[in-house]
């Protein structure tokens, strides 16, 4: 079972659902994300060749960055 710490805040809204983005894990390039429902999945991480980190939720590339 995943553990999740409840203190983050970051938002994304993706193909309109609204998760939140959890912890990132960088020994397996994964990040958790929460979904609306309570659900607390896994997501594979990377960056882009400018460093930015994103993951791919709903088949998405999604940006951990505020805008």
């Amino acid at each position: 079972m995943i553990t999740w710490n409840d203190n983050f805040t970051m938002k994304k809204n993706i193909n309109g659902k609204i998760v939140t983005v959890g912890q990132q894990d960088f020994d397996n390039m994964t990040i958790l994300i929460k979904e609306e429902n309570g659900n607390v999945i896994s997501c594979p991480m990377g960056f882009d060749n400018d460093g930015d980190c994103y993951f791919i939720y709903d088949s998405t590339q999604v940006y951990i960055r505020e805008v």
